[in-house]
């Protein structure tokens, strides 16, 4: 049986000047990354935060077509915890405890801010093979020594 907490983290750095320099999309309750853990990274890596809130999925997969349904999934996903975090960190979106999106912690540094954001997801956790048999692998006996 999957878990029941299906919460995300992202964590998101900024450099000093706002713009995106890394960030990782995971499962809150296992820690495992959602699809790939910064699978926009490398298209996204130096935007700043007003670019980043202004793409519309729909362009975005226009201009940077998936190969599949699973990544046209995960993209809109990452960009919208993107979007969800950034939009609280900026305060153009609630972001206090029983919001969908929570502030959870921001960090700033010198060089760099780190913004931590839990985001709440409603599915139901039977109807997901991957979660169902990722935990029942987990659980299963190991050969190992």
């Amino acid at each position: 049986m999957p878990c029941s907490d299906l919460t995300e983290r992202i964590e998101i750095a900024l450099d000093a000047h706002g713009c995106l320099k890394r960030y990782r999309l995971r499962k809150q309750h296992c820690g495992r990354p959602v699809g790939a853990q910064a699978l926009l990274l490398a298209a996204l890596r130096g935007y700043d935060i007003d670019r980043i809130l202004a793409i519309i999925s729909d362009q975005w997969l226009e201009e940077h077509p998936a190969e599949s349904s699973v990544e046209e999934f995960l993209t809109r996903k990452h960009l919208a915890a993107l979007q969800s975090a950034l939009a609280v960190y900026t305060g153009q979106r609630g972001g206090g405890p029983g919001e969908p999106c929570t502030a959870v912690s921001v960090r700033a540094g010198e060089d760099e801010t780190v913004i931590l954001v839990q985001l709440a997801v409603d599915l139901p956790t039977a109807d997901i093979p991957t979660c169902a048999l990722r935990v029942a692998s987990d659980t299963a006996p190991s050969n190992r020594l």
